[in-house]
C-alpha cells in the first residue's frame, strides 16, 4: 500500500501530539516541553519529554525519538501502515492513496477472519443447550454472555463456514483457527473471544465443557501475527476506562473470574491469558493505573508466583498489593457469594507484597517458633523482595513494618538490605554513566533547531551564515533542513535523520533572536579553521616551506581578527 505525502502530512497536522502521548502517560509542564516517565523503558525519574511546537518527542533514557507516528509504531506494536490507520479511524480523517491503491495486508485479513469467526462461535451459543447449562452452573447471565460475545465452538465447522464466505485456508491457519490438515483448533469448547484495546478480536480462549483428560481445561490462541498472550489482557477493552478513573486494576487468573467480578460491578479488572506476566504487561498497565491488585493461593506456589509479578510490576514504578482471600476461595466464588462491597473490603485490607509476605510467615507459617536458620532463609526471602524496589523512602516504610511484625531490630534488616541492593545500584550507577559522546555543539544544535523551526527564515540563515556552516560537523544536517519543504517540521519528521530528529525533540527552548545564534556559529567556525590551521603547522612543521608557513600564519591572523571583532 501507498498513502499519499500530502495525507501523512495532513494526518500530523490534525493530531495535536500533547493530547495523542497524554492518552498513554501523565505529561507535565518543564519549560516550553512536557516530560513524563518513559513508556518505553523502566525509569524512576521523567527523561521522556514532548515538544508541541516541533510535534516531536525525546527520551533521554532510552533515546526513543519521533513524531506522532512513531509513537503509536513503538507503544502499540505496530508497522508504519498499520499506525497510520490506526491514526486515521482514531481522529476520523479519511485515508488517501496515491494512485497505486491500497492492498489488503495480512493483518486485516487476519482481522477480518477473526472477527467473522467470532460471530460464527456466538451463533453456535444459541443453538446448544450444553453451552448455556455450563455458564449458568457457573453463575454466568444471559446479558453478560451477550455483553462479552461468548460463543461455543462445535465439534467442528468453522473451517467450511469461513471457506464457504470467501476466506483463504491459509489465512484461516494462520488466524490461529485450525491446525495443520484442516481441523478445527477450538472444539466442544465454550469461547471467550480476546479483544485488543481497539475492540478487534485478536485471538480466542477455549474453556472444555466435558470432562477429557487428554484435553487441557483452557486453550488459548496460538501466537499469531496479530496476537501475543505476553502483550494482552483480557477484558481489558471493557474495563480500561474504569481502571484509569480509579488508578487500580485487580488481576485475576482467568477468564471465569473475569466474567463473574465483571458482572457482579466489580470493573477494574483484568485477566492473564494463562501466561506468567511480562514486562509488556507491566507497561500496559502502566498505562491506566498505578496500584495492582493481585490475587494468588496462599500456599508456596502462590506465594512465588506473587513474588515473581512484584518484581516485574514494581520495576514499572507500580505499587503492588496481594487480595488475602478466605482459605479456599477465589475471586469468582468470593463475589458470587459475598458481593462486590465485601470484594472490595477485601482490596482495602490488602497489604503490598512485602508486607504480605512477612505476614504470611508470621502467621501461616509460625515464623516465631521457627529454628534460627529457618528464620534467616525467610527474612532473606522478603528482603530479597524488598530489594527490587529502588525507591529509599518505601523501602525504609516496608522495614520498619517487617521489623514490627518479626521482632527484628531495623538496624539489622537495613544493613542486610543494603548488602543485598549494594550491587545492583552499583550496576545501574555505572549503566547511567555510561553515554554517548556528543559530536555537536550548542550552537550547532541552536542553528539545526531554529532553521527548523522558521523555514521562512531560510534565506537569511542562507545569506549570513554561508562561508561558516560548511566547516561544521552539523552541516549535513543543515544541508538537510535547507532542502526539506515543510511549515512545520513534524509534519516532515519521517524524512530526517534519527540523529537530526533526536536533536530537534530533545531541544528545550531555542533563541528567537537570530543574531545571537549568528555570532556563536560564526564564532564556532573561526575557532574550528583556526584549529585546523594549528593541526597542519604542527602536523606539516617539517614539510611546509617557509612561505606555505606564512601563508598559514597570515591566515590564522585574518581569523584571529575576525573572532575578536564578532
Amino acid at each position: 500500500m501507498a498513502f499519499s505525502p500530502e495525507f501523512i502530512n495532513e494526518l500530523k497536522s490534525m493530531i495535536n501530539i500533547e493530547d495523542l502521548i497524554g492518552e498513554y502517560v501523565k505529561l507535565e509542564r518543564a519549560g516550553s516541553r512536557l516530560r513524563a516517565l518513559c513508556p518505553f523503558h523502566s525509569e524512576k525519574t521523567p527523561s521522556f519529554y514532548v515538544n508541541p511546537d516541533s510535534g516531536l518527542f525525546h527520551c533521554f533514557g532510552c533515546k526513543a525519538s519521533g513524531d506522532v507516528i512513531s509513537f503509536v509504531e513503538k507503544i502499540e506494536n505496530l508497522d508504519f501502515n498499520e499506525a497510520v490507520k490506526f491514526l486515521a479511524e482514531k481522529y476520523n480523517i479519511p485515508v488517501k492513496y496515491t494512485s497505486e491503491g491500497y492492498d489488503k495486508s495480512e493483518k486485516d485479513a487476519i482481522f477480518e477472519v477473526l472477527a467473522e469467526a467470532q460471530k460464527y462461535y456466538e451463533e453456535n451459543l444459541k443453538k446448544g443447550s450444553k453451552p448455556f447449562e455450563y455458564l449458568a452452573s457457573r453463575g454466568i447471565t444471559e446479558e453478560t454472555i451477550e455483553f462479552l460475545k461468548l460463543g461455543y465452538a462445535p465439534e467442528s465447522g468453522v473451517l467450511n463456514y469461513l471457506l464457504n464466505r470467501g476466506f483463504e485456508r491459509s489465512i484461516i491457519e494462520k488466524a490461529g483457527l485450525t491446525v495443520s490438515g484442516g481441523i478445527d483448533r477450538f472444539r466442544r469448547r465454550v469461547m471467550f473471544p480476546i479483544f485488543n484495546l481497539f475492540d478487534k478480536v485478536v485471538g480466542f480462549g477455549g474453556r472444555i465443557i466435558e470432562k477429557n483428560d487428554s484435553a487441557p481445561k483452557y486453550l488459548n490462541s496460538p501466537s499469531t501475527p496479530v496476537f501475543e498472550k505476553k502483550s494482552l489482557l483480557y477484558g481489558l477493552n471493557y474495563t480500561n476506562d474504569h481502571i484509569r478513573q480509579k488508578a487500580f486494576i485487580i488481576l485475576v487468573a482467568g477468564y471465569m473470574d473475569f466474567a463473574s467480578l465483571f458482572q457482579n460491578g466489580v470493573f477494574e479488572v483484568a485477566a492473564a491469558l494463562g501466561t506468567a506476566f511480562t514486562e509488556r504487561h507491566a507497561k500496559l498497565i502502566r498505562r491506566f493505573a498505578s496500584k495492582v491488585f493481585l490475587s494468588f493461593d496462599a500456599d508456596e506456589a502462590g506465594l512465588k508466583a506473587a513474588i515473581r509479578s512484584f518484581e516485574i510490576l514494581v520495576n514499572e514504578g507500580l505499587f503492588v498489593y496481594a487480595i488475602d482471600l478466605p482459605q479456599g476461595e477465589d475471586p469468582d466464588g468470593y463475589v458470587s457469594k459475598y458481593g462486590k462491597e465485601s470484594f472490595y473490603i477485601l482490596l482495602e485490607a490488602a497489604s503490598e507484597i512485602p508486607i504480605f509476605l512477612t505476614k504470611y510467615f508470621v502467621n501461616k507459617e509460625n515464623f516465631h517458633s521457627k529454628s534460627l536458620r529457618e528464620k534467616l532463609e525467610s527474612i532473606k526471602l522478603i528482603l530479597e523482595t524488598v530489594s527490587k524496589v529502588e525507591d529509599r523512602v518505601r523501602q525504609g516504610y516496608y522495614i520498619r513494618e517487617i521489623s514490627s511484625m518479626l521482632d527484628v531490630p531495623e538496624k539489622n534488616l537495613l544493613s542486610e538490605l543494603e548488602s543485598l541492593s549494594f550491587k545492583s545500584r552499583d550496576s545501574h550507577f555505572q549503566a547511567r554513566h555510561d553515554s554517548k559522546k556528543e559530536i555537536f555543539s550548542q550552537e550547532e544544535k541552536a542553528l539545526l533547531c531554529f532553521l527548523a523551526f522558521n523555514p521562512e527564515k531560510k534565506s537569511e540563515i542562507e545569506r549570513e551564515l554561508t562561508g561558516y556552516v560548511e566547516v561544521l560537523p552539523s552541516f549535513q544536517y543543515y544541508k538537510k533542513l535547507m532542502k526539506l519543504e515543510y511549515s512545520v517540521i513534524g509534519h516532515v519528521a519521517h524524512e530526517l535523520p534519527e540523529e537530526l530528529r533526536i536533536i530537534l525533540s530533545a531541544v528545550d527552548s531555542v533563541t528567537s533572536d537570530f543574531r545571537v545564534i549568528s555570532k556563536g556559529i560564526r564564532r564556532l567556525s573561526i575557532k574550528k579553521q583556526i584549529e585546523k590551521i594549528n593541526e597542519k603547522l604542527q602536523t606539516f612543521s617539517d614539510s611546509l616551506t617557509d612561505e606555505e608557513k606564512n601563508m598559514l600564519l597570515q591566515q590564522k591572523l585574518k581569523l584571529q581578527k575576525a573572532f575578536h571583532t564578532l
